[in-house]
């Protein structure tokens, strides 16, 4: 009996370890996966477009979306930092960092809402975001003293962040499952129209 007990026990733990590597694995291999290629440059792109300030808002943006959409975010947050180093330089990649870190914390602090599992936006962000978004800013210009233009274009920059948050978290789809999927919405089709437009600036000024 005894024998038996050791046995099982024995075998249980060699699963549960079995288990455990294998979900680091499909892990691995999903940051790695090939429909989540396309979804890396763009992000990439998006990170080396800026409106004002020292960091692009649209890596923000694309972050959130990401998050809503279960994109693994070790290739995003590693691309979105490349590019708003290669852009804003070393302030505008700590910019972003300590974004993505208050966005993490008031994810537990203030929980997103989880919508129905047909809906792009598994969950919304959109709040989490705004308040992120608006701390790291206000702290930056907070250090040398600010005034009311400063308070007017942080509110601007975070009411954009948010808006272009809504409109890639239903242009994601369109990049994954671009082989997949056969059909998409007009909604989805402009958005992941707009998102290409603004990625392709990251080469500089087109005609």
């Amino acid at each position: 009996m005894f024998q038996n007990i050791n046995e099982s026990t024995i075998d249980g733990h060699n699963y549960k370890e079995e288990k455990k590597e294998k979900k680091k694995i499909e892990l691995f291999t999903n940051v790695f996966a090939i429909k989540n290629i396309p979804i890396y440059t763009i992000t990439l792109m998006l990170s080396m477009v800026g409106l004002t300030g020292e960091i692009s808002p649209f890596s923000i943006s694309i972050l959130g979306a990401c998050i809503s959409n279960s994109v693994p975010l070790l290739g995003i947050v590693a691309c979105a930092i490349i590019g708003n180093l290669i852009k804003f330089g070393i302030s505008g990649a700590l910019s972003f960092i300590l974004t993505t870190l208050v966005l993490i914390v008031t994810m537990f602090l203030i929980k997103p809402k989880y919508n129905e599992d047909d809906v792009n936006e598994k969950v919304n962000l959109a709040k989490n975001i705004f308040i992120s978004t608006m701390i790291i800013q206000l702290a930056k210009v907070g250090i040398s003293g600010f005034t009311l233009y400063d308070v007017l274009s942080i509110i601007c920059f975070s009411i954009i962040t948010i808006v272009f948050y809504k409109i890639f978290v239903n242009s994601i789809i369109v990049f994954r499952n671009f082989g997949e999927k056969k059909a998409f919405s007009i909604e989805e089709v402009l958005g992941a129209s707009l998102m290409l437009a603004i990625a392709v600036c990251a080469f500089g000024k087109l005609s």
